[in-house]
């Protein structure tokens, strides 16, 4: 999801959504999520940030992304300033948090794009929470482009299934 066939504007209350997302959050203030197009993105021109002046979440806000269906892979590009330190970004699914790193990912024409990513092999997971990772006296700006979900296809687990049911057999053998 770039938000591009979003028009810039367009708010999305805790609990609404677009394109099989929904979002929920608790932002301090009264703030909204809210599409925008005043900063540079890693795609198109609009991205998710909040109805705030500067169209941004910051340090300490959270929102969490809920998918319509159970996904093994997640992944957003977080676009802030210069001066985004590693750490200051993350991403988390139960037992498992991404932080940005110190270099990004991708340069935009006003900031620098982090890119986080979450795998889960297993069961998978139908959400994941981003936010700013609060520190004393700093202050980050930050927005969020590029949705990305994954699951896998089912001709792909068959396949998977049909070659675990063929070594079974092999490592039967093996154990006599």
């Amino acid at each position: 999801m770039d938000f591009d066939a979003v028009a810039s504007g367009t708010a999305f209350a805790s609990g609404s959504g677009t394109g099989g997302l929904t979002f929920s959050y608790a932002i301090a203030g009264p703030s909204t999520l809210q599409v925008a197009d005043s900063f540079g993105t890693t795609s198109g021109s609009h991205y998710l940030g909040l109805d705030n002046p500067d169209t941004a979440f910051y340090l300490g806000d959270s929102f969490t992304i809920n998918f319509n269906r159970s996904v093994h892979a997640a992944g957003l590009y977080l676009i802030a300033g210069g001066d985004t330190q590693a750490g200051d970004l993350a991403m988390s699914v139960p037992g498992h948090t991404v932080f940005n790193a110190a270099t990004p990912d991708a340069l935009v024409s006003d900031g620098n794009a982090y890119y986080l990513g979450l795998v889960d092999s297993g069961a998978g997971f139908s959400s994941v929470t981003v936010y700013g990772v609060p520190s004393a006296g700093a202050f980050l700006a930050f927005t969020a482009d590029d949705i990305t979900s994954a699951v896998p296809e089912p001709a792909s687990a068959w396949l998977l299934l049909a070659g675990l049911a063929t070594l079974l057999p092999l490592q039967r053998r093996r154990s006599r």
